[in-house]
């Protein structure tokens, strides 16, 4: 089948293109191969610029302003494959194998550089330039298993290797410390990461007496990750040592240009990683009927790592049958969450856009002196704790409704620091001999919070004779999340006006995603016809700045949205399919950034001089309006 569709606001166009194609042989062997061709084309929401382009005096500052970012979806470009087969020999041994193998070419843009700005070569870009980031995407998985029966025991033994590799290219770019000398484009380097997997898994039903089974599984694991950082070419992270070439600035020792890449400062060699871990373990699940009406199960499993030692977590679940349209369930369970490598061991520098202005900030991993200086710590694994309980109502199969709650806890979480800046971290870092870092951040295990909410589903269909089926869903969530402990700012901070964990970060946790969700849906089918309707609001956000001052950009809080889809379909001689539709059918956008900013003062505001009319926090985007059709072809 093959989709197709574009943005009415301009940009986005996307052309998908997948073909599945399976086989059956004899009564259990099978094989199943999928392709998909994938094709998004950038779109663009940034409003025009009006800042002085050239030096003062220049009469093409005179022009009218024009749009020199790219606010919106990066334009990609994807390839993607899938195969499924088992073949059961003779003895009853199922053999089967999965797998497969995707690629993306990706193109996003990073922020404009001026005419007159200090890091434009002006003798290869005399009118600025849009640094574009291009990413090249591996991803593969495959694994192989047998399954068969022993001594009244169900196995399963299967081995899988995944990877995941990240190509960074920086395009229409320049090193401004290089001078004339720099190139164009760069190679900034390549983030890997690889995960090998192997499982035996065990199934039986053992019986406790009068009837009642208690189905059994035991099971154990190996894993072994490795993530790696590879350094970029030394053009896309050095420091060339020229000075600014021309404009006021010309030959200065006080204002020097960045070092690396503009857009996206390559790996450095001494950001390349290759680090390892490997953790087992064994693990057990147990269920029963109590009784007619209530049923009962525990889980446990051990883990060990060989960097973080060892850990029990469990599970204890629950359901009772009041009536059999009519039940309570529950659940209780602890977690523990290693530190991931890329969180231990992940460093790169990349341009941030921070109360309003462009700083380069360089992410250190929390062994390394640049974040030990600023007070990092070893990280130590999160910890959880999780409870929730609810109904479900059943009573026919044209009506069900259940609620559910939950309340999760968890303790030492994983967190970005806030970016430290300013001239007295820059003096910090540069007694250490980390010279030309405008600011600095690490992960951190800062944070305690506390995550509740409720789930609320109700399903009714009607069933209309002649005309068709009408399926109505109706579902609401409404979830808060409280960060319920900080951490003290280490000492290494103290009189830097710094916070390891301050505004910014915590309502990214707290109010950045909203709070409240509902979504509404009907769907009609009446012979090889059907229609969808589908409406969804999205409760309000809050974007905190990290400091209240006056001269600093507000905080805003967005506004709730409906957005609502629409689409049609009809099948013809029993294999072809037509679909036609309408995302975001009314186009609905989130609100205005509404702090514009004053470019004759260099203040950006939350808009970036009303060029970033939109803030990437909006739950539903803004690309606004998607409209789509589709033809579908059964083999």
């Amino acid at each position: 089948g093959g989709t197709f569709g574009h943005t009415t606001d301009g940009g986005g166009s996307v052309t998908n293109l997948a073909l599945d194609a399976g086989s059956v042989y004899g009564q259990s062997n099978y094989v199943h191969f999928g392709v998909e061709y994938r094709d998004r084309g950038a779109t663009n929401r940034a409003g025009v610029d009006p800042r002085q382009q050239y030096f003062n005096g220049d009469p093409r500052n005179d022009e009218p302003p024009r749009v020199t970012l790219r606010l919106g979806d990066a334009a990609t470009t994807d390839v993607l494959s899938m195969l499924n087969a088992s073949y059961t020999t003779q003895r009853g041994l199922e053999l089967y194998a999965f797998g497969g193998a995707s690629y993306r070419d990706g193109e996003a843009a990073a922020n404009w550089r001026l005419p007159n700005g200090n890091n434009t070569v002006r003798a290869i870009w005399p009118d600025g330039f849009l640094p574009l980031i291009k990413t090249d995407i591996w991803d593969g998985s495959a694994a192989v298993g047998v399954k068969g029966n022993a001594a009244d025991w169900r196995w399963d033994l299967s081995t899988e290797y995944g990877f995941n590799t990240l190509t960074y290219d920086v395009n229409n770019t320049n090193n401004a410390s290089m001078g004339t000398a720099s190139p164009k484009n760069f190679d900034a380097g390549r983030l890997g990461f690889g995960q090998w997997t192997t499982n035996l898994d065990l199934f039986r039903e053992l019986s406790l007496g009068h009837g009642r089974p208690l189905r059994t599984a035991l099971g154990a694991e190996f894993r072994l990750d490795q993530f790696q950082i590879t350094a970029g070419d030394s053009a896309s992270w050095m420091d060339g040592g020229q000075p600014i070439l021309d404009g006021p600035n010309a030959g200065s020792s006080t204002i020097r240009p960045a070092p690396g890449a503009q857009g996206f400062p390559g790996f450095r060699p001494a950001d390349e990683q290759n680090a390892t871990r490997n953790n087992y373990a064994l693990y057990a699940d147990l269920e029963t009927d109590l009784s007619p009406k209530l049923l009962f199960g525990v889980a446990g499993r051990f883990e060990d790592y060989n960097d973080f030692g060892s850990t029990v977590t469990g599970k204890a679940t629950a359901r009772y049958a009041i009536v059999p349209q009519l039940a309570l369930r529950g659940a209780f369970n602890t977690g523990f969450r290693a530190p991931s490598l890329g969180q231990s061991f992940f460093s790169s520098t990349a341009t941030n856009l921070v109360a309003g202005q462009f700083l380069e900030i360089r992410t250190f991993p929390v062994s390394t002196p640049g974040a030990r200086a600023l007070g990092a710590t070893d990280l130590k694994p999160e910890k959880s704790y999780n409870v929730s309980g609810g109904v479900t109502y059943d009573p026919s199969s044209r009506f069900s409704v259940s609620l559910d709650y939950y309340d999760i806890r968890i303790h030492d979480r994983i967190v970005f620091s806030e970016n430290f800046i300013g001239p007295a971290i820059q003096d910090q870092l540069a007694a250490i001999g980390l010279t030309g870092v405008t600011g600095a951040r690490y992960f951190t295990n800062a944070i305690d919070t506390h995550t509740n909410g409720v789930d609320a589903v109700v399903n009714y269909g009607i069933y209309l004779r002649d005309n068709g089926v009408v399926r109505f869903t109706g579902g609401y969530n409404h979830t808060r999340t409280h960060v319920t402990h900080v951490i003290p700012t280490p000492p290494e901070l103290t009189g830097f006006d710094e916070q390891l964990f301050g505004r910014a970060e915590r309502g990214r946790i707290e109010e950045a995603q909203p709070r409240d969700n509902f979504l509404a849906s009907a769907n009609w089918t009446r012979r090889e016809l059907g229609v969808v309707l589908r409406t969804q609001r999205f409760g309000e956000v809050t974007n905190r700045q990290a400091k209240v001052a006056t001269n600093q950009p507000p905080d805003q809080t967005f506004s709730a949205k409906w957005v609502t889809d629409a689409s049609v379909s009809y099948r013809l001689l029993s294999r072809v399919t037509f679909s036609a539709g309408a995302d975001n059918v009314f186009n609905v956008y989130p609100d205005k950034q509404n702090d514009p900013g004053n470019p004759a003062t260099g203040y950006a505001g939350n808009a970036n001089f009303g060029m970033n009319p939109y803030n990437g926090i909006s739950p539903f985007g803004f690309n606004g309006r998607f409209i789509w059709g589709r033809v579908s072809y059964g083999l």
